[in-house]
């Protein structure tokens, strides 16, 4: 198998993983699936940068943002108090 493909089975493979985590898990466990997902985007942007991918780098970067930004939108740093604001 090419890398290539590889690469596209296993994409294929994390979104049928993800989409059937997303259904069962709990909120910590969803907390703790879109930090994964930020980290894996910004690796990916990382291994785009070093190909020299602008564009790849870019949507992985601009995809990274939206989920953390996405998970500091869903703090409540008034019953968060001291947690919530260091994770804001």
């Amino acid at each position: 198998m090419t890398e290539q493909k590889s690469h596209k089975v296993a994409k294929a493979y994390g979104a049928t993983a993800l989409h059937g985590g997303v259904e069962a898990a709990n909120p910590h466990r969803l907390v703790q699936m879109l930090m994964e997902g930020a980290l894996q985007k910004m690796l990916t942007a990382r291994l785009a940068m070093q190909q020299g991918d602008i564009a790849n780098k870019g949507q992985n970067i601009s995809w990274a943002i939206s989920i953390i930004g996405g998970l500091r939108d869903g703090l409540d740093i008034e019953k968060g108090g001291d947690i919530a604001a260091n994770l804001d």
